[in-house]
């Protein structure tokens, strides 16, 4: 797969936002530009740089910039406290891109300069599509340098591959438009704006979903792609008078009523359910035709198994997997549920663990969240827990704690520090702390391990723990 300095020369359009369109010509003359800046900065191979700005083109220019010698990241546009904290710890950052709005640059917040090293494997799952690195494109995702014995990483390969076998008009320069629709930042969409590079397409970013149907004037692009909830908000704000050939979304669940819904709204061909996770990369793909059932992920695709890799549904009834990406022929637990149909196919029916997962597609993580917005002073102990709310959210956090502040105050207090997909829907304060209240049901609430999503139950039967409560 070719780097990004191998990247044509020429007045084809390349990157483009509601404000420019940059042919490739001028597309590496400003990245060449911003990579002259860091390299005088003293970033240079095997530095890992951020990136926070909004989905627009000065944004890219500066993420392929990073990319050239060591990788990219990003940061969320606006990211509270804690995100931008957890982000920059767990991705090891070397220095900081700040963006103003208008994709000037603010500044480069300088953080340290020893080697980016790669993170623990479950650090590099967490946030692995929000990195690239030095080869041009994720051929291993988290920031990895080499392959070796202590790095593993999705193959970038395999996504072209699969892109290539399901959609014709990706494998054409003058047919290869893709709309980035995965506003309002751009860490989920990084390999398919690189892959559309790389294969010399035009790509269209925009940062707010009414730009779709403008967008649309402009590029007429013939694929687009993200998750339900972001494929929502373009639908939510715009006419969709314009034919996409290819839908391509992740997220592995998606019901009957969003297929019909995308197929009124954008009317296309084909769509392509694609189901992977960092440790390994893309490794099933439901290629599926107008009025064909787009709800399950597909079978392990062709290349994944000749390179010798395997799938199964394990002991827990999770997708577990393992290939030449992960280290020491470890099988991966995906910690999605899972069930083979007779035809062979793959559904993804839930989550196991306690990683709340929204219909947006983000990760919400209850105990490093809850360990963050604990720290309040009036606060003596805080755990969030799931709740499945009947609306396009999905799944959201719940929390309980104890303390000498009350929920709506507490409230007011979380959503100045956390990002609002990330803010508990109820605020339950409790008369003790939990694990004191959960011992004393015995053994199938015994501390320290907490199974937080029984917590609703718990509560209804124990009303005489609570204090107060605050729904938002």
């Amino acid at each position: 797969m070719r780097p990004f300095y191998l990247l044509p020369k020429n007045d084809s359009p390349a990157l483009s936002d509601k404000h420019r369109l940059l042919t490739y010509e001028q597309l590496i003359t400003e990245v060449l530009a911003c990579k002259k800046i860091l390299n005088a900065s003293g970033y240079t191979k095997d530095h890992r740089i951020a990136v926070q700005g909004t989905n627009r083109v000065e944004t890219w220019i500066w993420m392929i910039a990073a990319s050239f010698d060591g990788s990219g990241t990003t940061l969320p546009w606006k990211a509270s406290e804690y995100t931008e904290n957890a982000r920059l710890k767990k991705n090891n950052a070397n220095a900081v891109v700040r963006l103003n709005h208008d994709g000037t640059l603010n500044e480069i917040d300088h953080k340290h300069f020893e080697k980016s090293v790669t993170q623990e494997k479950e650090y590099m799952c967490q946030y692995s599509s929000g990195t690239t690195n030095r080869y041009g494109i994720p051929s291993c995702y988290s920031g990895v340098y080499e392959l070796d014995e202590n790095n593993w990483g999705g193959d970038g390969r395999q996504a072209i591959a699969y892109r290539v076998k399901g959609n014709p008009d990706f494998a054409n320069p003058e047919t290869n438009r893709f709309l980035n629709i995965m506003q309002p930042y751009i860490p989920w969409s990084q390999d398919l704006t690189y892959h559309t590079l790389l294969m010399g397409g035009w790509v269209h970013v925009i940062n707010d979903p009414d730009e779709y149907d403008s967008a649309c004037e402009i590029q007429k692009p013939t694929w687009v792609i993200g998750f339900p909830l972001s494929l929502q908000k373009v639908m939510d704000t715009n006419k969709g008078t314009h034919k996409v050939n290819t839908v391509e979304f992740t997220g592995g669940i998606v019901t009957t009523k969003q297929q019909e819904d995308w197929q009124e709204f954008f009317d296309p061909d084909q769509y392509m359910n694609v189901y992977g996770e960092g440790s390994v990369g893309t490794y099933c793909v439901n290629f599926a035709k107008k009025g064909e059932d787009i709800r399950h992920v597909g079978k392990p695709l062709d290349w994944f198994i000749h390179s010798g890799g395997e799938m199964r549904i394990g002991e827990k009834g999770t997708v577990e997997v393992r290939g030449q990406n992960t280290p020491g022929d470890e099988w991966w637990d995906s910690d999605d549920l899972g069930e083979i149909t007779p035809e062979g196919n793959y559904n993804i029916i839930g989550r196991a663990n306690e990683v709340i997962i929204s219909r947006g597609g983000a990760n919400i993580f209850p105990y490093e969240i809850a360990e963050f917005i604990g720290q309040h002073p009036k606060v003596n102990d805080c755990y969030l827990y799931k709740i499945t709310v009947d609306d396009e959210r999905g799944e959201m956090p719940g929390c309980v704690y104890s303390g000498d502040v009350g929920p709506e105050h507490f409230y007011n207090y979380v959503k100045k520090k956390i990002e609002g997909y990330q803010v508990p829907v109820k605020f339950t304060r409790l008369s003790d702390t939990v694990p004191k209240l959960l011992q004393s049901k015995g053994d199938k609430f015994q501390a320290p391990k907490i199974n937080l999503f029984f917590m609703n139950e718990t509560l209804q039967e124990n009303s005489e723990w609570i204090v107060d409560e605050y729904k938002v």
